[in-house]
């Protein structure tokens, strides 16, 4: 696996050996990142369900200011640091090495917001619902924020949960993208919904 465009484009990513670990394929990964594009450069990137860290450091090669990392795999988080050293990275991330289900409120309670959330749970574990409604109801994605949930496509999406809505689906053979952004007119200040 390699990064796909930006500063660190080419550069050779090491992933886990086995699958317990579902890296993102990399025709999805070009997918999401052109349709947020407009959206990176400076931009607070939250990538949970890390993996190896492929979409963080493609955000960051691509100019995004920050990444905050949640990865709950000790395995997987030895191979993220060593993702982020072997792309010289040395600053502009956090990892967080946890379960998302304590990492996302500990973000919150850290004042935390971000432009874009990308969210890639292991298939087949009944992680989204549960998820969605934490994200919605900790507020940590920005008022204009996109947030993007990658799942199988048997296993659908709501269109909308708590005061997060669905605003698109994309779909690259066995995978599919949902994007979500704040419902309009959601009257909640804690988390000010999009134009």
């Amino acid at each position: 696996m390699r990064v796909i465009a930006g500063r660190l484009r080419g550069r050779r990513l090491f992933v886990l050996p086995d699958l317990s670990i579902r890296p993102t394929i990399g025709r999805l990964r070009e997918s999401y990142f052109d349709i947020v594009q407009d959206r990176i450069e400076g931009s607070r990137f939250l990538d949970l369900c890390a993996g190896s860290g492929s979409i963080g450091i493609e955000a960051l090669s691509r100019g995004a200011a920050h990444v905050a990392f949640v990865e709950k795999s000790h395995r997987a988080a030895q191979v993220l640091r060593r993702n982020l050293d072997h792309c010289g990275i040395a600053e502009g991330y956090r990892l967080l090495q946890g379960d998302i289900f304590q990492e996302i409120p500990r973000l919150a309670r850290d004042g935390e917001r971000f432009d874009l959330i990308y969210f890639d749970p292991p298939y087949f574990r009944d992680m989204y619902h549960r998820t969605l409604e934490l994200l919605s109801q900790c507020a940590l994605l920005a008022p204009e924020g996109l947030l993007a949930a990658n799942h199988f496509k048997k296993t659908p999406l709501p269109t909308a949960c708590g005061r997060l809505a669905c605003l698109r689906e994309v779909q690259h053979g066995d995978s599919v993208l949902n994007f979500y952004g704040w419902s309009a007119g959601e009257p909640d200040a804690g988390a000010p919904a999009a134009d």
